[in-house]
């Protein structure tokens, strides 16, 4: 499966029959497809390295999903660059909600570090308060407990991640998800990092579902 995603991660609230929107209508319904052949309840969108459009197609999807009245949790398990707690109208770049890793220390419990967005059925876990070194919390059994308490209350589970070529943790995190979706902006990454990746994640047993190309210029497509 490869899809083409845009840059602008408010895009189905601000123009809803946009070109935009309905690229990732059909992204949506290309894993609808999928999920009616597998079991798809988490899924991880990853990429090489950071600023490739992850939690632009993250958001956007879990838009997507919303609309037509699946129960979506975004999960923010990119603990060295967080992004999604600005969904939940925080813009203090220190992140100062709490959640992913205040869950990890026992700071609180799941369903308190849960945030609501202003879209019905859209819900974001956002990476919580910055602690030095919490990536290094992320193991499978950690991240496979937390996934399991999580898949009874939603019908699909987003988790933005880490650059997967470069850390650990996001390779963990694509491990232990149902399927992977690989975020490429064209032109930023080579082929031979773009192999690297695949490869390690199929090492590391990920299901890989298919690649979204991001930032692309339509006339080069």
């Amino acid at each position: 499966m490869r899809q083409r995603a845009d840059n602008d991660y408010l895009s189905l609230r601000q123009v809803a029959e946009s070109e935009h929107a309905e690229i990732y209508r059909t992204l949506r319904f290309n894993l609808e497809c999928l999920m009616a052949e597998q079991e798809l309840t988490t899924i991880a969108v990853a990429s090489a390295n950071q600023a490739e459009g992850k939690t632009t197609t993250i958001v956007n999807l879990g838009r997507a999903f919303a609309k037509t009245g699946k129960r979506v949790l975004l999960l923010d398990a990119n603990l060295r660059s967080p992004k999604l707690h600005r969904l939940l109208g925080s813009t203090d770049e220190r992140n100062v909600r709490p959640g992913l890793v205040n869950i990890l220390h026992g700071q609180c419990t799941i369903q308190e570090a849960i945030g609501l967005t202003e879209l019905e059925g859209l819900h974001v876990l956002p990476a919580g308060q910055s602690a030095r070194d919490s990536f290094e919390m992320l193991s499978k059994s950690v991240v496979d407990r937390l996934l399991s308490g999580l898949k009874g209350s939603y019908d699909i589970i987003l988790a933005d991640t880490c650059a997967s070529l470069a850390y650990t943790e996001g390779r963990i995190i694509a491990a232990c998800c149902d399927g992977v979706l690989l975020v490429v902006a064209q032109g930023k990454l080579k082929r031979a990092a773009a192999e690297k990746l695949n490869d390690q994640l199929l090492q590391n047993k990920a299901n890989i579902l298919g690649i979204v190309l991001s930032q692309a210029n339509p006339k080069e497509i």
